[in-house]
């Protein structure tokens, strides 16, 4: 029999509901095994249990409420051992304990040190007004790093680790030390390097938590790459849970304001054939991207049809304001942005449409279908399918993978640009938020997810639906 494999991608800029829906697959599908196939420390998989237990999920994967979960932090994952052990204390104040020895983790997963952190909260703020969006959680410079000196989770079993981790970090505080000079006018970067230098004086104390991190916490460290291939020789489910979302990517999102990792379901399909050229053969693979039912953004960067009029009403109890960030932005359903997110993803298999219930009480339920771009023509044919309406303006109908050397002409052409051709679906009054199945939900909630799975929307399957944060609001259609 073959193993029921699911990929999950998010189809935006990350915050689409990636931990809910893999919770919720493998509660339903009785799957244990959960594989992270990109990112670190800086996912925020928000996860409620049908008693309204709540963990927001970072490292450890976003099934670990239910029975036998194990997680397999793969050579693509960030591993940040600090913040892995908080994460840890907080689900064992929640009543789960010993998840360290349900995590099995690649030997050649890259560690995020914290020189990382503090050099990459160093240039974000260096860069002023022109800020990427970063976390603040090191993971672009560890990801930087791995052409120099760095760390994989392997090392930290090595007796020279102390004089390699000594190292790095001398790197890092010189680094600091550069920046601030370059930057004298910006004393906050005194600030960051000094918090980190008073909490980190020596690589000691830091000696000391990695050694036990791989020694004694009960986490498994895998020196070959054969965990996938077991799980597929068994026949058992895996369900690959991605972080960020696709148009974060580092190749095909849109440049500066991308993370430093693939965040495409490439990296899963690389992983599976790991030890096992024949894994289709063992593998039923479905690829499922996930969105919202309106288009959000958590950082800077460009934000077609953002509107500050939903802000209010769409706030995020799970997605606050914070100091890198900053704001939790929303606004009108993007279907342009969607499609190119399906498309660096080369397709996907279906869609799981979360936060339906959004529309509840709403007037009408507003889709951009095409952009309104002003600006210098020469730059759209490289990214865009567009059709000119005047001297510089132009309809943009699709985006489309910028030409090689082109990375950077998708963002200037999106940050000229504002809603098109927008129409409006009828919405409904009634509260949607304890639909078990699609029969449950008024008359104007299936037009609108017939609308998204047809020629017109997104022409996809939706077969998730989620009206609320707990797991028991979620539902196959």
């Amino acid at each position: 029999m073959k193993s029921k494999v699911f990929i999950t991608c998010g189809l935006g800029f990350g915050d689409e509901g990636k931990g809910a829906i893999t919770d919720f697959l493998a509660s339903v599908h009785k799957i244990k095994s959960v594989v992270r196939y990109n990112g670190g420390g800086q996912a925020g998989h928000n996860v409620v249990t049908p008693k309204g237990v709540w963990h927001c999920f970072s490292q450890f994967g976003a099934h670990s409420f239910c029975a036998s979960a194990e997680t397999f932090l793969s050579r693509e994952m960030l591993v940040d051992p600090t913040t892995m052990m908080v994460e840890e204390v907080a689900l064992r104040a929640k009543g789960h304990s010993d998840q360290f020895r349900m995590v099995a983790i690649d030997a050649r997963a890259t560690v995020v040190t914290p020189g990382h952190k503090m050099i990459g909260r160093m240039k974000e703020v260096a860069r002023g007004g022109s800020r990427f969006g970063s976390c603040g959680m090191g993971i672009g410079e560890a990801i930087r790093g791995r052409a120099g000196l760095s760390l994989v989770v392997g090392d930290l079993r090595d007796s020279d680790l102390s004089a390699k981790l000594k190292k790095l970090m001398d790197g890092k505080f010189d680094e600091a030390s550069d920046l601030i000079e370059l930057h004298r006018d910006i004393p906050e970067l005194v600030g960051i390097r000094d918090y980190f230098l008073e909490k980190y004086p020596d690589s000691g104390a830091l000696v000391d938590m990695y050694k036990y991190f791989v020694a004694r916490s009960g986490v498994r460290v895998k020196d070959r790459p054969t965990y996938l291939y077991d799980c597929l020789r068994r026949g058992e489910g895996i369900i690959f849970e991605g972080a960020q979302g696709a148009l974060l990517d580092r190749d095909w999102g849109f440049k500066p304001h991308v993370t430093q990792s693939k965040t495409t379901f490439h990296n899963a399909m690389e992983l599976l054939s790991d030890g096992d050229g024949d894994f289709e053969a063992r593998a039923d693979i479905r690829k499922i991207g996930i969105m919202r039912a309106y288009s959000h953004r958590h950082g800077a960067g460009p934000f077609v049809t953002e509107c500050g009029w939903f802000s209010p009403r769409w706030a995020d109890q799970y997605n606050r304001e914070n100091p890198w960030q900053g704001r939790f932005r929303v606004g009108l359903l993007d279907l342009p942005a969607l499609r190119y997110g399906m498309q660096i993803n080369d397709g996907v298999d279906e869609i799981a449409l979360t936060s339906l219930d959004a529309y509840s009480g709403m007037p009408e339920i507003p889709v951009c279908v095409s952009y309104q771009y002003k600006g210098d023509l020469n730059l759209l044919d490289s990214c865009a399918i567009w059709q000119k309406t005047g001297k510089d303006r132009a309809t943009i109908i699709a985006l489309k993978k910028p030409e090689k050397d082109c990375a950077c002409a998708s963002t200037k052409v999106l940050l000229n640009c504002l809603p098109g051709t927008v129409i409006r679906l009828p919405s409904w009054s009634v509260d949607i938020s304890s639909a078990k199945c699609r029969k449950d939900l008024p008359p104007e909630a299936g037009k609108f997810i017939d609308f998204l799975e047809g020629p017109s929307g997104l022409g996809c399957p939706i077969r998730i639906i989620s009206v609320g944060p707990r797991r028991d609001q979620k539902f196959f259609v």
